[in-house]
């Protein structure tokens, strides 16, 4: 008897919902940790959707990463099977795109972690420093060594709270050809001054970004090495974040 789950059927923190697997479907107990470290595991392997097929993975000019621009046109989500023995793979569907081999799953095995003999989900506390990856073909990975860490449950979880933090606004503007530096901060200039009329002081609530070379597409990507010295457009963004719902209405 085995399961196959993929990221579209999580409703609920994905980490958590292997092992509930592992529970109500396939008679784990819940003190069983050493195989519900397992299907944590999967969870965290799979929880950043097509990251373990290469999202992430490709690093032109690197070797090991170089990942063609083609084969991530299919890229597929990852999914897992859970054995009834405990056994876990990630696969993904045959025939995708994408890469799914031991670099990807080492990679996504560390994102976003910071004790790898600690690691926090709502279930348990992983220790996956003896993790290891068996590739089975090249659309199935096994993995081995996933242990309840030295202390196994949590003593607290992150709990997100909406918290009230004011009203943004923004705005955007493209400049182009000669010294367009210039106008955008001449833009910015006039943004704050007029802000500052209505509301003096508002001023530090305003932060502002001249961003982007190219972005208006003015030259050719085949001559980005001649952007530096020749016609160049860029793009000035302006933020606020107010306390005031007419303050941001009013800076837009």
């Amino acid at each position: 008897m085995s399961l196959t789950y993929t990221r579209s059927h999580w409703a609920f923190d994905g980490r958590c919902l292997y092992s509930c697997s592992q529970v109500y479907e396939l008679g784990c107990n819940w003190d069983d940790l050493e195989q519900l470290a397992q299907g944590t595991l999967a969870g965290h392997l799979l929880e950043c959707g097509g990251q373990l097929t290469g999202g992430f993975f490709m690093h032109p000019g690197d070797k090991h990463r170089d990942i063609s621009f083609q084969c991530l046109l299919n890229l597929p989500l990852s999914y897992a099977e859970i054995s009834y023995q405990g056994e876990i793979c990630v696969a993904k569907a045959d025939g995708s795109g994408g890469v799914l081999n031991f670099g990807t799953c080492a990679q996504q095995l560390l994102y976003e972690i910071t004790d790898p003999s600690a690691y926090i989900t709502p279930d348990m506390v992983l220790d996956m420093r003896d993790v290891t990856f068996k590739p089975l073909s090249s659309t199935k990975i096994l993995y081995t060594g996933a242990k309840p860490s030295t202390i196994s449950t949590p003593e607290k979880i992150l709990q997100l709270v909406p918290k009230e933090s004011g009203w943004k606004g923004w705005g955007e503007i493209s400049y182009g050809g000669y010294e367009c530096v210039k106008r955008a901060r001449a833009a910015e200039y006039l943004v704050r001054c007029w802000m500052e009329e209505s509301y003096p002081g508002i001023n530090s609530r305003i932060i502002s970004y001249i961003i982007g070379l190219d972005s208006l597409k003015a030259v050719s990507s085949d001559s980005i090495t001649s952007i530096a010295v020749g016609c160049r457009d860029i793009r000035l963004r302006v933020d606020g974040l107010f306390e005031a719902e007419e303050h941001a209405i009013k800076f837009v």
